[in-house]
């Protein structure tokens, strides 16, 4: 459930047991006039590929009921105040974290302009506890090797066509709303 604006001050309706925090790069690619969205399979039971995602370099702080929010704005203040981040030290280690799993690939990045910081609520099926996740967005403005981060290491590639594709529950709301700044960076 990804946590609009304007249900900030809607009184929370899921029993959230931890917080956490990643960084998704989003890259597009101009494949003959039509945009695609570099996926990666990273886990098996997700059940889907996903743009770059970076989570290696944090630990979840888990709540486990401590939680005295009322609302999903109270929640997500809370959530700021136990996971301050210096956001610029994050960019640089998961550039690291690219390099590692895609392979020798330097990468540049700037934040989307709109939905640069998502929350969303996900229930996880192994552990069965809700969590808050505070998404930093950014896209990818340049890669010094588009066959390296289409072939990678360590995980499957999948291109998937920009306009059509559903991937992640909030991540195709991210999508939709950053269209044109997502074809506007196409590598």
């Amino acid at each position: 459930m990804l946590v609009k604006q304007e249900n900030y001050n809607s009184k929370i309706d899921i029993a959230v047991g931890r917080f956490d925090m990643a960084l998704n790069f989003y890259m597009t690619l101009n494949d003959k006039g039509k945009i695609k969205l570099v996926t990666y399979d990273y886990n098996p039971a997700w059940q889907t590929f996903y743009p770059f995602y970076d989570d290696a370099n944090k630990v979840p702080l888990i709540l486990l009921n401590q939680s005295k929010a009322q609302t999903y704005g109270e929640l997500i203040n809370e959530h700021n105040k136990l996971m301050p981040i210096d956001i610029a030290e994050k960019v640089q280690q998961a550039k690291i974290r690219y390099k590692e799993l895609i392979g020798n690939v330097e990468i540049e990045v700037k934040r989307l302009e709109t939905n640069f910081i998502t929350y969303e609520i996900k229930q996880s099926k192994t552990t069965n506890i809700s969590t808050l996740y505070k998404f930093y967005n950014f896209v990818i403005t340049s890669c010094s090797d588009k066959s390296k981060a289409l072939s990678p290491q360590k995980l499957d590639c999948v291109l998937q066509d920009l306009d059509t594709t559903t991937i992640i529950s909030g991540t195709g709301i991210i999508l939709a709303e950053n269209l044109e700044e997502l074809r506007a960076h196409a590598i």
